[in-house]
């Protein structure tokens, strides 16, 4: 799953929070917890599915590879995603 987020949506905080949710629902429904890789570049809502238990398979998208590692580690999710021209 690549998750797109919108940046202005008027009520974010929450509208993460039921994504999330969401996603952790659809996983559990079809068991494919252990089968889908999930990739965002916004870190709340990783920090939302992380708190959902959802870091087998998590990745963090972004062009700065030296953040996203330390954000990676620190989240003990499954790695990192960053665009072909970066590496």
């Amino acid at each position: 799953m690549d998750c797109k987020v919108p940046d202005n949506h008027a009520y974010k905080s929450k509208y993460l929070k039921n994504f999330a949710s969401s996603i952790n629902k659809l996983l559990k429904k079809y068991n494919l917890t252990n089968h889908a890789y999930i990739e965002s570049k916004d870190t709340n809502l990783i920090n939302n599915l992380v708190e959902l238990n959802l870091t087998k398979r998590l990745f963090v998208y972004s062009s700065d590879f030296s953040s996203s590692l330390k954000f990676s580690q620190k989240k003990g999710i499954y790695g990192i995603s960053i665009p072909n021209n970066i590496i």
